[in-house]
């Protein structure tokens, strides 16, 4: 399916395989690419995420969640 849809997102595609589950995701970078830009985003065996969006706020979301610690 990443193959059948890569031209909405020609910058990076990514997979996750899993027993009987796979993510796929295209991505078109609209900020520079970097590892953290890339998906599937496995944070270890449990969560992995696989977002459609941009999230323009991460600085005022960083400076908030640091100040909650």
């Amino acid at each position: 399916m990443n193959r059948a849809t890569c031209h909405r997102g020609p910058d990076f595609s990514g997979e996750y395989y899993v027993d009987t589950t796979s993510l796929g995701h295209n991505l078109l970078a609209i900020r520079a690419v970097d590892d953290i830009s890339k998906q599937p985003y496995a944070t270890d065996e449990n969560i992995i995420l696989a977002f459609n969006g941009q999230i323009y706020n991460t600085e005022q979301l960083i400076k908030k969640l640091k100040a909650a610690e």
